[in-house]
């Protein structure tokens, strides 16, 4: 399946979508991994153990992130 294709997805057995600023949005069939993309980003930024948001809420880029998108939604 494509991974831009939605369409095969009809049966609903679940997802992933990513859509970065400068990227065409991705759909991929969910892994069944909890919290994949989480894992994934903090495995990036060289914070494997950090995934997990209640142990690392990590409130200043919460700050940050409505910040900038704070005129942009409404």
């Amino acid at each position: 399946m494509d991974r831009t294709d939605f369409s095969g997805l009809v049966e609903h057995v679940g997802y992933l979508y990513l859509h970065e600023p400068t990227l065409a949005p991705r759909y991929c069939p969910d892994p069944g991994v909890s919290q994949f993309f989480r894992k994934r980003i903090a495995e990036q930024m060289g914070i494997p153990e950090e995934w997990d948001y209640l142990m690392y809420p990590r409130l200043d880029n919460v700050r940050q992130t409505v910040s900038r998108l704070k005129g942009q939604l409404l």
